[in-house]
């Protein structure tokens, strides 16, 4: 996404942060994977005792001790020290949950069910964009969804649709080239009012009423929905669906579970992954948004939403700029463009997201 080029564009000032404050052996490492056969050695952990003594005793093991944990439970070693340790919890709790009497399990298990989906829909869209602009009317150009059975923790089904923009049907060759998608498959694509009933018509072949109880959305932070979906439906004269009204923040998840707070490619790092594909492509992104769903599902987070995206209210329906000249088009030294004010601006109470499209201009115009 538009979102993903400028939030994802450099680590964020609390990655910087967190990596100054990490302890060396907080690395991520490919090689800890799930060890075959069962290990030599005992286990340090007495799983006798309350659940809190034994959190404590786990937050106290360095990341070898961790690991070694994890392995003699068959379980996925690879992520950095916060991240395995909450694994580990995450295994012991579930174990101590099985321990439990038949009736207090069903009595846990129906609490849980009580606020946790089905299925999570996690989307990454794309838009049109131009370089060194950070206030524009982007209109979303791809709308990928990916969805995952929270039950299974896997996926089982993939959806997407390339979209024809209307107020500026003509891409700049910067969007081209960080989104990968050419002219001549928006031109063949269909407006988004056509694609945004589609993808209703998708969610409602897994629940009649979109209901939260079977799916929600996710996405990798506030922008997709709150910024690029609400603003695309302003400009098509759309509704927004109550599904969009509250999504799980996937960054704010992760942090809740993992406390830490990285952009996309920090997260697959800590957790011992690596992207996979293409950075940008709208549906490469989403898979990758789903692996680390599905791992922080299998670490003990719970299907729910976490964000209002309606909290903040939107710009007003822009014109249609049909003279709008892109800037890698010009052919004089001037790179700047002068954008209406009714175009959609980033949400300035984001630091991170403004501080990293400041970097991204910079590099764009110096690279110009």
């Amino acid at each position: 996404a538009v979102a993903a080029a400028v939030a994802d564009a450099a680590p964020t000032a609390a990655d910087a942060a967190a990596a100054a404050t990490a302890p060396a052996e907080a690395t991520a490492d490919e090689g800890h994977g799930v060890m075959k056969g069962k290990s030599l050695k005992k286990s340090v952990i007495d799983e006798t005792l309350d659940p809190s003594v034994i959190k404590g005793a786990i937050n106290k093991m360095d990341a070898a001790t961790v690991r070694e944990e994890l392995h003699m439970r068959g379980q996925d070693a690879r992520g950095v020290v916060k991240v395995i340790r909450k694994r580990l919890k995450a295994f012991l709790d579930a174990q101590h949950i099985h321990r439990l009497p038949a009736k207090d399990q069903k009595r846990v298990q129906a609490q849980q069910k009580l606020v946790a989906s089905r299925l999570i829909a996690v989307v990454d869209f794309e838009a049109t964009c131009m370089r060194a602009v950070r206030q524009f009317p982007f209109e979303i150009i791809e709308f990928p969804c990916v969805v995952v059975d929270v039950e299974k923790q896997e996926v089982v089904s993939e959806w997407q649709r390339y979209v024809r923009p209307t107020m500026n049907p003509k891409l700049s060759e910067f969007c081209t080239e960080l989104t990968g998608i050419t002219q001549a498959q928006v031109d063949a694509a269909d407006p988004f009012p056509t694609v945004y009933n589609e993808f209703l018509e998708y969610l409602r072949s897994f629940s009649p009423d979109i209901h939260p109880r079977d799916i929600i959305l996710a996405s990798d932070g506030p922008w997709d929905f709150r910024d690029f979906f609400r603003m695309q439906c302003s400009f098509s004269d759309l509704p927004v669906p109550k599904v969009v009204h509250r999504v799980l923040d996937v960054r704010k998840a992760f942090q809740h579970v993992y406390h830490n707070r990285y952009n996309l490619e920090g997260m697959l790092e800590a957790l011992g992954m690596q992207f996979e594909g293409r950075p940008h492509c709208g549906l490469d992104d989403t898979r990758n948004i789903a692996r680390i769903v599905i791992q922080m599902l299998k670490d003990g987070l719970v299907a729910k939403t976490n964000f209002n995206t309606m909290s903040k209210e939107v710009s007003q329906q822009p014109q249609k700029y049909p003279e709008l000249q892109w800037p890698d088009q010009q052919t004089d030294q001037d790179t700047s463009i002068a954008v209406p004010n009714t175009a959609m601006t980033l949400q300035d109470g984001d630091a991170e997201v403004d501080a990293v499209s400041q970097r991204l201009e910079d590099t764009s115009l110096s690279s110009a």
